[in-house]
């Protein structure tokens, strides 16, 4: 190092920090939320600017230090109810009455949630979603237009910050049933997070899914004929066909890896199941694979 050339101080002391905040979660004396930490990136610039003043000025390094120092403790006192505070949750519940309708298309839309979706009783309203989420990181949204006794619903969430895989905070979680009496044309865009979902018992017209990261379990409805499309993603699809339900899939493997269980018998590009062509009542299965992998069983 040549005479009178420093080495910055900031990353040093942003490293020490990060370190000491990832000791006391994971000691359970502090839970930090990382989402509205991230949040606080611009304070990056200051601090580098400041050093970048005191470096023109040939300031000493203690001088750096402690304007360093100084950003940081006026930045985290500013922000500090966001931080702590973003832990909470909160359940809320959107409906959707099933009134004045025949038929439905309900778009759900996740992002960082995992979910648990399956058939209501008879006679319960078309749509119910209990949220689980953090107030002011993400918030749900419910959106219903009628046209010709056709409901057209839109679930979804407004995400606020970002949702980071780092110690033990709670994940948002979506509890949604959807009534079985109407045909339903439903399309899944799946996030960050697990998924659990059985469809049997729903009057399916259509099914559309887009993978994203975590594991997804898909059980298909049993009653009548439509069609599903599966658009993998990073993380791992396990699609059941119930027994004595006829369906025929087509797979594109993609980057990832597609299996198909033995009671479907290639033909071609195909998969059937025995007497798919003698049925009119039948599934089918368009899969484009991901990065992940998809099982059809």
């Amino acid at each position: 190092m040549r005479e009178g050339e420093r080495r910055s101080i900031i990353l040093p002391i942003l490293l020490i920090v990060a370190g000491l905040a990832l000791l006391m979660e994971q000691l359970g004396v502090w839970r930090p939320d990382w989402g509205e930490i991230i949040r606080l990136w611009p304070a990056l610039l200051i601090l580098f600017g400041l050093e970048l003043i005191a470096r023109g000025r040939r300031a000493s390094g203690p001088i750096v230090g402690l304007l360093v120092v100084g950003v940081l403790v006026v930045v985290v006192s500013m922000a500090w109810p966001a931080i702590t505070a973003g832990r909470r949750m909160e359940t809320r519940t959107l409906t959707v009455p099933a009134l004045n309708i025949d038929e439905s298309g309900i778009d759900i839309a996740l992002g960082s949630a995992a979910i648990d979706l399956r058939a209501g009783e008879p006679g319960s309203p078309l749509l119910v979603a209990r949220v689980s989420h953090v107030p002011g990181r993400s918030d749900p949204r419910l959106e219903t237009q009628t046209r010709l006794r056709r409901a057209e619903v839109r679930l979804d969430s407004e995400q606020r910050g970002l949702w980071l895989p780092l110690g033990s905070g709670r994940q948002e979680t979506w509890d949604v049933t959807i009534r079985p009496a109407f045909p339903v044309a439903l399309t899944l865009a799946l996030g960050v997070g697990n998924a659990e979902m059985d469809l049997q018992g729903l009057s399916l017209t259509r099914l559309d899914v887009r993978g994203g990261i975590g594991e997804h379990d898909i059980t298909l409805s049993e009653r009548g004929a439509y069609a599903v499309q599966i658009n993998g993603g990073i993380g791992n699809i396990r699609l059941t066909v119930p027994e004595g339900v006829a369906a025929r899939v087509r797979v594109d493997e993609g980057l990832g890896s597609v299996e198909v269980d033995e009671r479907f018998e290639r033909e071609g590009r195909y998969y059937l199941t025995a007497g798919y062509e003698q049925v009119t009542e039948r599934i089918d299965i368009d899969i484009d694979g991901g990065i992940g992998s998809i099982h059809v069983q």
